[in-house]
């Protein structure tokens, strides 16, 4: 097989729809999020209903039950927020650094396969490969280093190259 080599077209959307699928990016919304946010939700409206009953039985122990699961969840949401909130940083500061590259290219061997990014060059032997993702709209390899690779960034018949190569690397 000689090498055939696929020039990218970089554009940060296509990145951002691929890390950020499904709200992943979204405070409220995030797998991670979603479900303590909910409960927070649960938790306050129980305090509300249990300050109204507190006033009215004049007993304020269920008020201050339902006031400290309130708070332990949302310090657990915060929390998740938080943790949500420093992988947002991260992608956007890995997509900034990637803006700054002029040249984006892969060149895929019999051997190995070269993801050209600028000056920088990564090699990797097809042996190295732990996983080999091909999904409906990006390409993710699985060696030393992890490459996501958007089927938006190169032409239709590119894609199909790199495809049907990837299927022929897997087996």
């Amino acid at each position: 097989m000689k090498n055939i080599e696929i020039q990218l077209n970089y554009n940060r959307k296509d990145f951002e729809n691929i890390y950020f699928k499904n709200n992943q990016g979204n405070y409220f919304k995030s797998m991670t999020t979603k479900t303590l946010f909910h409960s927070a939700l649960f938790f306050f409206i129980l305090l509300v209903l249990s300050v109204f009953f507190s006033f009215y039985k004049n007993s304020f122990e269920i008020a201050m039950i339902s006031s400290l699961l309130f708070f332990v969840v949302l310090l657990f949401y915060f929390s998740a927020c938080f943790k949500l909130f420093k992988w947002k940083k991260l992608i956007h500061d890995f997509l900034d650094q990637i803006e700054t590259y002029k040249e984006f290219r892969i060149e895929l061997g019999s051997n190995s396969f070269i993801f050209i990014q600028g000056e920088n060059e990564f090699m990797e032997n097809w042996t190295n490969f732990k996983i080999i993702k091909i999904l409906d709209d990006y390409f993710e390899l699985e060696g030393s280093q992890i490459y996501v690779i958007p089927k938006k960034s190169m032409s239709n018949q590119d894609c199909e190259v790199m495809k049907n190569i990837l299927k022929e690397k897997m087996k």
